[in-house]
């Protein structure tokens, strides 16, 4: 008896640009995650970073940065 082994399709960054302006995605190791609403742990890793933001752009002269479509890619490859 054959058994058919199916692929998993590999996302890629490109993928991820093309979803739904929901915000609701995120992309692991090639998988392309539907993401619950932020839980309060989120809202303050996310306050922290406009923080850092916030205190680098006035240093540096640059516009105030908004954190509602903030996209923080760390590399092409996810590795431990």
């Amino acid at each position: 008896m054959a058994t058919s082994i199916t692929e998993k399709t590999k996302f890629t960054y490109k993928d991820y640009l093309k979803t739904p302006d929901d915000k609701r995605y995120e992309l692991v190791e090639g998988e392309l995650l539907m993401t619950p609403s932020p839980a309060t742990c989120h809202e303050w890793i996310l306050k922290n970073i406009g923080y850092e933001l916030e205190s680098f752009s006035e240093d540096k002269t640059l516009e105030s940065p908004l954190l509602t479509d903030l996209k923080i890619k760390l590399s092409e490859v996810f590795e431990f």
